[in-house]
């Protein structure tokens, strides 16, 4: 029944034309620590960001501008030796494009560019003063100065988190193929990109001086910053308006609690004589969360509504703070209460692996909601929430007859 059940997922919903520390560390430097171990900007989202929109080009920056010197421990160096902006300039210069150079060369292995990457990494993770590097005198120069406000900072903050970061880059980046990484490093007009980079620290650091909010000042120079990625590198953010059709449809319809072809697929197997009544219970309490989301972003700007819906879509895969938790618990158990109905008659065995293969389905589903919903640009979201009085109807009507009618009456409110 199982396999059946996903065969049938081939056949999509979706488409309108189918029928189917150092002790002595100042507090001013253990702040900077906590501010620094977040970042306003992630490459895979763990949890809501500031810029989203941004995480492909994120990517790109944090790839190629802070491999060998990651931002985070840059500006946690930039504090306790309280720098100047020429000592910054010379650290950017011998160590941060030397980095970035290194990277870019990669591009002569295209077809085992992911390998020598990951020894490049080795490389850079080589903390000695004395790097035997014969062979690379700019690269050895590079490890060796940074190396040295490395080993100056006792409380070994700056290093920790640079030894964090790249783990967290290499772990980020294993999905990729070296076809892909190599697409990644294909980046245009870098003395735009280089000079945007060095305003860029050049402003952060007046705002440690000045004591400003550091995390603010992060978020507003980095997407400056990386906004260049996006200028230069438009079709990798383009977002076509079938595919952001379709998870409008998806996210409107309740998907991050029950996936819209699944939910119609069991819904269409189930043989009882409340049939209608048990959907009815069913969705609403699904949806309502969903309603309740629509109801709270209306006056919202298009980056608040893309901020609380990525909350969202994370309140829905994990069990975090939210505004929206009774309403997504609620939801949940209503999902469960169907799936039982669905499963009664099935063996005790049966129920427990077919719950486990569903639910799996289900988790993997609003993990690539996140990532598309990720890419979407703010600016198309001032409609993404169309949810009303009248969809939840017609979905419960086509979920209960599976008419081809109601399924055209109701894709019709998610078409442009």
């Amino acid at each position: 029944m199982l396999i059946i059940l996903f065969i049938k997922l081939l056949s999509s919903f979706l488409n309108p034309d189918l029928d189917d520390s150092s002790e002595h560390l100042s507090e001013k430097r253990v702040q900077l620590k906590k501010i620094t171990e977040k970042m306003p900007y992630e490459t895979e989202i763990k949890d809501p960001v500031t810029n989203p929109d941004l995480i492909i080009p994120g990517l790109r920056e944090e790839l190629l501008y802070e491999t060998i010197l990651n931002l985070n421990s840059f500006l946690f160096i930039i504090e306790i030796n309280n720098m100047s902006d020429k000592y910054l300039e010379k650290i950017i210069e011998t160590v941060i494009f030397i980095g970035r150079n290194k990277i870019l060369n990669l591009k002569k292995h295209k077809n085992n560019l992911k390998d020598e990457l990951w020894k490049l990494f080795d490389i850079f993770s080589n903390f000695s003063r004395k790097i035997d590097l014969s062979k690379d005198s700019k690269l050895k120069k590079a490890l060796e100065f940074r190396n040295y406000y490395f080993d100056r900072d006792k409380s070994q903050i700056a290093k920790s988190l640079f030894i964090e970061e790249l783990h967290e880059l290499k772990k980020n980046l294993q999905k990729y193929s070296s076809d892909e990484i190599l697409e990644l490093i294909e980046v245009k007009d870098f003395d735009t990109k280089d000079f945007k980079y060095s305003k860029m620290i050049k402003a952060l650091r007046r705002s440690i001086i000045e004591t400003q909010n550091l995390s603010k000042s992060i978020q507003r120079e980095k997407r400056e910053f990386i906004q260049e990625f996006i200028e230069s590198n438009a079709p990798i953010s383009q977002y076509n308006h079938k595919k952001l059709n379709e998870i409008r449809m998806e996210f409107n319809l309740g998907g991050s609690i029950f996936e819209p072809n699944l939910l119609f697929q069991i819904c269409s197997d189930l043989i009882l004589g409340e049939k209608e009544e048990v959907i009815v219970k069913a969705i609403s309490k699904i949806l309502k969360p969903i309603e309740n989301l629509e109801l709270y972003l209306r006056h919202k700007t298009n980056t608040e509504r893309k901020e609380e819906i990525l909350k969202f879509l994370y309140s829905c895969l994990k069990e975090q703070a939210s505004k929206f938790r009774d309403e997504i618990d609620d939801a949940f158990r209503a999902r469960s209460e169907l799936m039982g109905k669905y499963l009664e008659k099935e063996t005790e065995q049966s129920i427990i692996q077919k719950e486990k293969s569903i639910d799996k389905y289900q988790e993997n589903f609003i993990q690539d909601m996140i990532s598309r919903f990720s890419e979407i640009n703010e600016a198309a979201l001032t409609n993404f929430m169309v949810i009303n009085k009248d969809i939840v109807h017609k979905y419960i009507r086509f979920l209960n007859t599976g008419s081809t009618k109601e399924k055209s009456s109701l894709i019709e409110h998610f078409s442009e």
